[in-house]
């Protein structure tokens, strides 16, 4: 069975900027909806039609913050929103690669300016798409926009190939949202029909330990050698969530006890491929590419619970998504509000 939360659309914000927000909306009206109402913000992805509950309930990703995740039905979300920055500066790189070992060595430097506390705090995010002749790397910075131009681009580009395109702006809140999103934000509120078939796997590489020579030469060389047996629509995308000052790894105390449980971690990367209908054929070969991007890799990484990989055993799911001391919280919750198992899947906590 499954329960439709169409008809919950409201977002409302009180005087102590505390959102509520029905769990059938979508991430482009709760933006519009919460900014209009109160000039406020919330961490969300950017997917303008994701809806609110999967988002926010498995974690959804922001350098700001990330959300959290229960069990159950949620009807009414409460989020304590931020106020909205009065600009961001939206950026965006695209930076030819010749081969594999350029890629590794473009990479590598790019997760050493990750690092780097001198140009990396809580205002920057950003993510790295591959390709096999060039990466994108795109991100907002929630500050000026000549700072950027002169203190942290100049690091970025340090040894890079020289991009073949630049993009740099500086644009209100909701206009950058647009902007990253490449579509409008407000979305229908009942007929959404937007689906695709895909499969996914994702990799969390701690901070402690980040993406060796080796990891980063295989997935690269696996990337630019593939090209000939790729997917129709394919992507990987490296997203950074830790760093220098990193509000995901370092909650608040609310927070903390949340059911996210990578607080260490430098990289979240998405590895996703739509996958044919069976009559298209080809389903073996998109989900064998996609396994392929993460056996590069390298094994023995954790993984990311928006990301579901439904080729994970459900105790693979569990250790990956939150580690033995998260999931047996969550399993005592289970046991106490749903000792029936009538909110399932086949990775739900109390699946074995």
């Amino acid at each position: 069975m499954v329960i439709s939360l169409e008809a919950f659309q409201t977002v409302s914000v009180n005087n102590e900027g505390v959102a509520q927000v029905g769990g059938g909306v979508r991430l482009g009206n709760l933006a519009t909806g919460i900014y209009n109402q109160s000039k406020r913000a919330l961490p969300h992805g950017i997917c303008p039609g994701v809806g609110i509950g999967g988002h926010a309930t498995h974690g959804g990703y922001c350098k700001w913050h990330i959300l959290i995740r229960p069990i159950g039905i949620i009807t009414t979300f409460h989020f304590q929103t931020l106020l909205a920055p009065t600009s961001m500066v939206n950026w965006n790189y695209i930076v030819p690669v010749s081969s594999g070992e350029e890629a590794a060595a473009a990479f590598s430097h790019i997760q050493d300016f990750a690092l780097n506390a001198s140009v990396i705090d809580d205002k920057i995010g950003f993510g790295v798409v591959p390709s096999p002749a060039s990466f994108r790397i795109h991100g907002k910075y929630r500050g000026d926009e000549a700072v950027f131009k002169t203190k942290i681009a100049p690091e970025l580009l340090r040894s890079l190939p020289a991009p073949s395109e630049t993009s740099i702006k500086s644009l209100e809140w909701l206009v950058s949202l647009a902007d990253e999103w490449g579509s409008p934000l407000p979305q229908p509120l009942s007929g959404y029909d937007e689906h695709d078939n895909f499969y996914a796997k994702s990799v969390v590489v701690p901070e402690a330990t980040p993406l060796t020579p080796s990891a980063l030469l295989n997935f690269f060389t696996y990337i630019v050698n593939s090209a000939s047996t790729y997917p129709p629509v394919w992507f990987a995308e490296l997203n950074l969530y830790g760093g220098p000052s990193s509000r995901i790894n370092s909650p608040s105390p609310l927070a903390a006890n949340s059911a996210y449980s990578h607080r260490d971690t430098l990289w979240v990367a998405q590895l996703y491929s739509t996958v044919p209908t069976a009559a298209d054929g080809g389903e073996k070969a998109a989900i064998e590419f996609v396994q392929g991007l993460n056996d590069a890799l390298g094994m023995g990484y954790d993984g990311y619970q928006n990301y579901v990989d439904p080729g994970l055993s459900a105790e693979e799911a569990h250790e990956a998504y939150y580690g033995s001391e998260v999931y047996a919280r969550l399993l005592r919750v289970k046991e106490a509000v749903d000792p029936e198992h009538v909110f399932w899947n086949p990775q739900a906590v109390g699946e074995a």
